[in-house]
């Protein structure tokens, strides 16, 4: 591929000369398709103009040599597979994400627009698309047609089936009962494996595989429309470089919708064009959105650990250190889950194991498992976490093993109560209606050791006992949060906090949390009582402990700082 010049305009010849190449210049080659995807939808934003095409003769054949019209520079450069490192963007590129960010961001839009509802494009970074001196964006490479559209089928009847990588993506339906069933894109679109794309980088549910009620949930428009808003060099780059904070904030109003996990709860790019344009003829007021708020919170402000790490957060673990708290925590954190489309590896769920994971090839050099393979899952892609957002449940806490799971920073937080309180709150939410009495002798002969022994990094033992070495460890980890709330203000406020915190961080609106119904007293012999608090020694010390620690808070925690 090269630049020219044609009659004074500025051209690009692309050709393949290699007998390499010569499946690209048969019927339904790559370099075919390619000029498909022009001329099907010449005319449209984004698609460059192609000019013309010719046999060039050859010792092992006829090769195709085709021209396009100049659509100026790539947008920036990355990693041409897997890969973290980050896209550089070019100086063009920042200057007019800085100075017109919503006719950029609506270039954008706009040409993905063009060519989502047909193709798909799974080669994708920074390379594959261009900036005139206009300020409008091409993709210059051709997509993948989807195959059960029009075009495709076309393309079937003409050359025959798309090869097996195509036909095993989820374009139809494929019968599943977990979304390890489900095929996944190539690693460098879907980010399905850990460090196959840059920090911030994140695929949609449906590219990483997701099954909903026993289909697995297919490709569409809507992917790409989720990429635009989860990859770090397209609309959040453009929103962060914004010198107008009205128009900036207003990108990460559209960046929340196209970010959401259910792709029919995602605008189409239509309407995401509709709603710059409606923007730019009345501006709304500029308002901080949620991360913003959060970020200026008395929860955030008043701790420095907090403060300093707030805008490298890139993930969240949740280990559960009490009972009470832990159930309802879970709620809250499977409902960012499900609305944001994250990875998100928990304890409760089938499969999951309960331990922290570590994702498959840790240190080895990453290698696209999609991209030479496209049969069934193998087992190893079955059980493998891959790369995630959230570790969530009743995880003994590893400090390393949750670096090795998670992108860094992570934000650390847990739930802690008092021993008692994690006697009643089993006792009332098990439905129990066995003598007190004898629940607590039967439960809790070594009194309450699940939790601390959790902290201590020990998968609990009915009936064991945790040791000074092990506690001792336990309030060490305690370091490692940097949040930790106490389960009885969740009734009064603290669970709401929680989850505006939770939601803040991937900026959107908490929904509202459910009531929470304060834990009930448990009368046993007072004697009974006594012996589970003594034995519940180094659960006394670790509660005790917490609610020392400057990541403690209780409930109404996150409000506005006093100015």
């Amino acid at each position: 591929m090269y630049r020219a010049t044609v009659k004074g305009k500025s051209v690009i010849v692309k050709e393949a000369k290699h007998a390499s190449d010569t499946k690209k210049n048969v019927g339904g080659g790559s370099l075919y398709l390619e000029m498909v995807y022009l001329e099907a939808l010449r005319g449209r934003p984004g698609i460059p103009e192609l000019l013309g095409a010719w046999w060039d003769a050859a010792r092992d054949g006829p090769h195709i040599t085709y021209v396009v019209g100049d659509g100026g520079e790539p947008l920036g450069k990355g990693p041409s597979g897997v890969g973290t490192q980050p896209n550089v963007m070019t100086a063009a590129f920042d200057a007019r994400a800085r100075d017109q960010p919503l006719a950029l961001a609506k270039s954008i839009l706009e040409c993905f627009g063009s060519w989502a509802s047909d193709f798909f494009q799974d080669d994708f970074k920074a390379q594959q698309f261009t900036m005139d001196a206009h300020g409008t964006v091409f993709m210059v490479d051709g997509p993948v047609v989807e195959p059960d559209r029009p075009l495709g089928r076309a393309i079937w009847r003409a050359w025959g089936p798309p090869d097996v990588r195509e036909s095993k993506y989820p374009f139809v339906a494929h019968s599943c009962t977990r979304d390890a069933d489900c095929p996944f894109t190539k690693e460098s679109h879907s980010c399905r494996g850990a460090g196959t794309c840059e920090p911030g980088a994140r695929g949609a549910p449906e590219a990483r595989g997701e099954c909903r009620e026993d289909v697995c949930v297919r490709l569409s428009e809507k992917t790409h429309v989720y990429d635009v808003a989860n990859r770090p060099w397209l609309l959040p780059y453009i929103a962060a470089k914004a010198a107008d904070p009205a128009a900036g904030e207003f990108l990460r109003s559209l960046i929340r919708l196209a970010g959401r996990g259910r792709p029919d709860d995602r605008p189409s790019f239509r309407e995401l064009v509709d709603r710059i344009d409606a923007f730019v003829k009345a501006p709304v007021p500029f308002k901080l959105g949620p991360k913003a708020c959060l970020y200026e919170s008395e929860v955030i402000q008043s701790n420095k650990r907090r403060r300093k790490a707030f805008w490298d957060y890139a993930s969240v673990s949740f280990t559960d250190l009490g009972h009470a708290g832990g159930v309802l925590v879970d709620g809250v954190v499977q409902r960012l889950c499900d609305d944001r489309g994250l990875a998100c590896w928990q304890s409760q769920v089938d499969g999951h194991g309960k331990d922290v994971p570590v994702p498959a090839h840790l240190g080895e050099e990453v290698v696209d498992r999609t991209k030479n393979n496209y049969g069934p899952l193998t087992a190893e892609d079955v059980d493998d976490s891959g790369s995630l957002d959230i570790l969530d449940g009743e995880f003994p806490f590893n400090v390393t093993r949750v670096h090795q799971a998670l992108p860094p920073k992570v934000f650390a937080f847990t739930v802690v109560e008092d021993a008692w309180r994690v006697v009643e709150s089993l006792y009332v939410d098990g439905g129990r209606a066995d003598d007190p009495d004898a629940f607590v002798n039967a439960s809790f002969p070594h009194g309450v050791q699940r939790h601390v022994q959790r902290l201590a990094g020990l998968q609990f033992v009915p009936g064991s006992a945790i040791t000074r070495s092990q506690c001792d460890r336990a309030l060490r980890n305690l370091d490692e949060f940097d949040l930790i709330v106490d389960a009885a203000s969740l009734a009064t406020g603290g669970l709401r906090d929680l989850a505006a915190v939770l939601h803040g961080l991937y900026d959107v609106e908490a929904p509202r949390v459910a009531t929470v119904k304060p834990v009930g007293d448990l009368s046993v012999a007072p004697s009974l009582r006594a012996r589970a608090l003594e034995d519940s020694w180094c659960h006394a010390e670790v509660y005790a402990a917490a609610r020392s620690k400057p990541a403690f808070r209780q409930g109404g925690f996150f409000r506005a700082r006093d100015v």
